[in-house]
C-alpha cells in the first residue's frame, strides 16, 4: 500500500539553558550602517513579534521562554538568523540588501500554472478539514516548477507566504525556504504524492484570542500532534494523554523501548540498543532505519514513525531538534499548515 511521509521543517530549533526574558538590539545596513527601520523581529515558530522603530531598535518580551531561533526579516534585506538569542545575543545586527533573483521563465508542457498551485495547496495546506479551510493571500508571489525527469514540484517565494487558516484562527507569515514534492509517476493527482518536504520560518498572529470554540479547535489539533505525542513520550504520561504506541503489531510498553533522561533544559530520548524496534535492516532514502513504531490515539488517529537517529532532544512544549531524521505516515504523515500550531502552544493544565 502507498503511503504519503510527510516530512515537515517548520521550525529551526536548538536548545540550550534559557535565562533572559527580553531581546535587544539595534539592527543596521551593513553597506551604509544606518540603522533600519520596520524590520520584523520574531521567534521563529511563534506570535512573538515586534518591529525595530526609527532608529532601528527593538524589545522583544518573552513572557515564556521557548527554545527556538530569533528571525530578523525586511522586504528588502536578506533574512537574518540568530541561532541561540538567548545564549549570545548581538547588541548591532547588520543585514545585507536583497539581491534581485532572476528566475528562468519555464514553458511547461505537462502542467498549468492553476494545476500546479493546486497541487501546491494540497501538500502545503493540507487535505483536512483545518488544511482546506487556509487560504494563502499572495498566491501571485509564489512561483513554481515542475521537473519531469524527477517527477516533482517544487515551490519558491521571495515574499512571505500569506495564509489565513479559517478553522483554527491564526493567520501565518511562512517564510519559505524549500518545497518540494515528488510523485510516483508524472501526475500531480494528490493520489500521486510519493513524499512532501517543506522547510521554513514561522510567524503567527492570533484573529480571535479567548475565543472558547476556535480554542477547543485548536486543543483538539493539538491532542493528536507528534509534538503532543513526544511532550507525553519525554514525560512517560502517553496513557493520560490516550495514546498506545505498537511494534509489529503488538503494543508495547515505552520503558522496554525508550530511554529517557533529564538535562537541563530539555528531556534526552534514546532507542534502547536491546531494543527489537533498533534491529530493523531496511533502509530509508540510503540511511540506517534505527526503529519503527505505530502510535494510535484516542483509538482512532493512527501513524507510524520511522526514526533515522537513536537519539534526540524534546524540550517542555515537546518539540524535538531531530527534526530531519523522523519522519510520519498516517494521520501525524497528513498534517501539514492546516495542523500547525504554535512552538509555544500549551494544553490548559488539568
Amino acid at each position: 500500500m502507498k503511503r504519503v511521509i510527510l516530512l515537515l521543517f517548520y521550525t529551526l530549533l536548538v536548545y540550550y539553558n534559557l535565562h533572559a526574558q527580553s531581546l535587544s538590539g539595534t539592527v543596521y545596513d551593513t553597506h551604509t550602517k544606518k540603522p533600519i527601520p520596520e524590520v520584523n523581529i520574531y521567534l521563529d515558530g511563534t506570535s512573538i513579534h515586534t518591529v525595530t522603530d526609527a532608529n532601528g531598535n527593538f524589545n522583544l518580551a518573552v513572557g515564556k521562554l521557548i527554545n527556538t531561533q530569533l528571525i530578523i526579516s525586511h522586504i528588502a534585506y536578506e533574512i537574518q538568523i540568530i541561532a541561540s538569542p538567548f545564549e549570545k545575543m548581538p547588541e548591532k545586527i547588520y543585514l545585507k540588501e536583497q539581491t534581485n533573483i532572476l528566475v528562468e521563465a519555464v514553458i511547461e508542457l505537462l502542467f498549468t500554472r492553476k494545476q500546479m498551485l493546486k497541487a501546491f495547496r494540497e501538500q502545503f495546506l493540507g487535505q483536512t478539514r483545518a488544511g482546506k479551510s487556509c487560504k494563502i493571500l499572495n498566491e501571485g508571489d509564489i512561483q513554481l516548477t515542475y521537473d519531469r525527469d524527477a517527477r516533482s514540484l517544487t515551490a519558491y517565494c521571495r515574499e512571505p507566504i500569506i495564509i489565513e487558516n479559517e478553522y483554527l484562527s491564526y493567520k501565518i507569515y511562512f517564510g519559505l525556504i524549500s518545497f518540494q514534492t515528488t510523485y510516483l509517476d508524472n501526475s500531480i493527482n494528490s493520489k500521486n504524492a510519493r513524499q512532501s518536504a517543506f522547510y521554513g520560518t514561522s510567524s503567527f498572529v492570533d484573529l480571535k484570542p479567548g475565543d472558547k470554540k476556535t480554542k477547543k479547535r485548536r486543543d483538539d489539533i493539538f491532542k493528536a500532534s507528534a509534538v503532543n505525542f513526544f511532550k507525553n513520550l519525554s514525560n512517560n504520561s502517553l496513557k493520560d494523554a490516550d495514546y498506545k504506541i505498537f511494534n509489529n503489531g503488538y503494543p508495547i510498553n515505552q520503558n522496554f523501548y525508550f530511554i529517557i533522561k533529564d538535562t537541563l533544559s530539555q528531556k534526552l530520548i534514546q532507542i534502547d540498543p536491546e531494543s527489537n524496534i533498533n534491529k530493523i535492516a531496511v533502509g530509508y532514502n540510503g540511511k540506517k532505519v534505527t526503529g519503527k513504531i505505530t502510535v494510535l490515539y484516542n483509538k482512532k488517529q493512527q501513524s507510524e514513525i520511522t526514526f533515522l537517529t537513536n537519539k534526540f532532544h524534546v524540550d517542555r512544549y515537546g518539540n524535538i531538534n531531530e527534526i530531519d531524521q523522523i519522519f510520519y505516515s498516517g494521520y501525524m504523515g497528513q498534517q501539514r499548515i492546516g495542523h500547525m500550531l504554535p512552538l509555544d502552544y500549551e494544553l490548559p493544565d488539568k
